[in-house]
């Protein structure tokens, strides 16, 4: 039940940082051109795969558990300090509520304001791709 409950939560997780992955995609590729977009997107996706291959086993055989609870809890407290001031913004009513469309609107205008290559590849298009589907 345990494993279920957190299996469920990641997912869910996941989906929303997917939807938000594809808004800026979608952006890049309506404004820039979909076979940049897709490149960058499909660079990220390779790094993010290569960088959990890599060191998923070597954190599992090396790192003694304490140390693995330290990083890890360090870093969700740092996550969760900022998502906590993004969401006393949000009350105040500083900031706006965070949604797919906002990201997918900031995207395409972030997009409009790069330079655009004379020919070949659009280096900032897949860059800015690459960045949304990375992080």
């Amino acid at each position: 039940m345990n494993f279920a409950m957190i299996l469920t939560a990641a997912a869910g997780a996941s989906a929303v940082e997917l939807l938000e992955a594809l808004a800026i995609v979608l952006a890049v590729g309506v404004t820039r051109g979909f076979r940049n977009a897709l490149t960058g997107a499909l660079a990220a996706a390779i790094g993010v795969l290569t960088l959990c291959l890599v060191l998923g086993p070597a954190l599992r055989a090396g790192a003694g558990l304490s140390v693995l609870r330290v990083i890890v809890g360090g870093a969700l407290l740092l996550f969760g300090l900022e998502w906590l001031r993004k969401g006393v913004l949000r009350v105040a009513g500083r900031r706006r509520r965070a949604s797919s469309y906002h990201e997918f609107v900031e995207a395409r205008d972030a997009a409009a304001t790069l330079p655009h290559p004379a020919r070949g590849r659009d280096w900032a298009a897949r860059g800015l791709a690459f960045q949304g589907v990375f992080l």
